[in-house]
């Protein structure tokens, strides 16, 4: 089985005016991710808005992507749905399809039940991937998901499947929270959720990172991650322009701050949409955040 690791881009999607995804846009920028050094591509996550489609969408943009020249083994999907049923045709259509891994969100909506709740719904999951031999990376998010990946459950999972029960994709915020992933980091591939942590990640064993702001700055990431692996130290310049600019990016609404950089560099206004109920920032919002970025000299638009 492959290992997953690397700088990994959750990626945006941008949507056509009736609002379904725009498959031409969709991928020649996850063609330009791949080209400036992703090593792979998370669509249908927290970025992509994913919990705003339909699962027939979800799908039909998944295999309309492969149609259209991208390589399905440099892409984790997310599968992950409240309903058991659908995550499960979610992830055996990816599956078919021969993607590189899966990023899985756990039910959300009820309180967080731990690991003996959620248990048999990640277990018929993994067993699909167990059969096509892929890779499965948890994604915990319980600011948003309300619920929690315990390690408890990582340690059930690596035991019961192996390598299928390959990582975690840490959004939590909370360090002491990384850090008892990254207590496993022999045994599971640990990545942050953000890129200003990737250099406390690999320092400690982990795997890279998976971001959203890396749809903008993923040259930056990239070249941060082949400097820290090479056993560079933290205060590179690489490392520093990564965390500056991710650092003025999230202090603006994330989803919508992203797309509205995106429409800039790609001169398309499309990129602008967001599904409800998300909404685009407000015009002295934008011309803030542009002048922030601006201001510190590694901006390149």
């Amino acid at each position: 089985m492959q290992s997953i690791a690397g700088v990994i881009s959750a990626t945006a999607t941008p949507f056509n005016e009736d609002g379904r995804p725009d498959i031409g846009l969709m991928s020649a920028h996850i063609s330009n991710l791949l080209e400036q050094g992703c090593h792979y591509v998370a669509p249908f996550g927290t970025t992509g808005e994913a919990n705003s489609h339909s699962v027939a969408e979800r799908i039909a943009t998944l295999k309309a992507l492969v149609n259209a020249g991208i390589d399905p083994a440099r892409l984790i999907p997310g599968t992950g749905a409240t309903a058991l049923a659908d995550a499960v045709e979610m992830t055996e259509v990816a599956l078919g399809l021969g993607v590189a891994g899966l990023l899985i969100l756990p039910p959300f909506y009820y309180p967080d039940s731990g690991a003996p709740g959620l248990a048999p719904y990640f277990q018929p999951l993994l067993e699909l991937a167990a059969k096509a031999d892929i890779p499965v990376l948890f994604y915990n998010i319980p600011q948003l998901s309300k619920v929690r990946i315990p390690v408890a459950l990582m340690d059930m999972m690596r035991n019961e499947f192996g390598n299928v029960a390959h990582g975690v994709k840490d959004s939590s915020g909370n360090r002491d929270q990384l850090d008892a992933y990254l207590a496993r980091a022999n045994d599971y591939a640990v990545f942050p959720g953000t890129e200003n942590l990737l250099d406390v990640a690999l320092a400690s064993g982990g795997a890279g990172c998976i971001s959203g702001p890396a749809n903008l700055t993923v040259a930056r990431c990239r070249a941060a991650y082949d400097h820290l692996k090479a056993g560079g130290a933290s205060d590179h310049t690489s490392v520093i322009a990564m965390k500056v600019l991710r650092t003025i990016i999230q202090k603006y609404p994330l989803i919508p701050t992203i797309k509205h950089l995106l429409a800039i560099r790609y001169e398309t206004e499309a990129w602008l949409r967001l599904l409800p109920p998300l909404r685009p920032l407000g015009g002295a919002e934008s011309m803030q955040l542009e002048a922030d970025l601006v201001a510190t000299g590694l901006w390149e638009g």
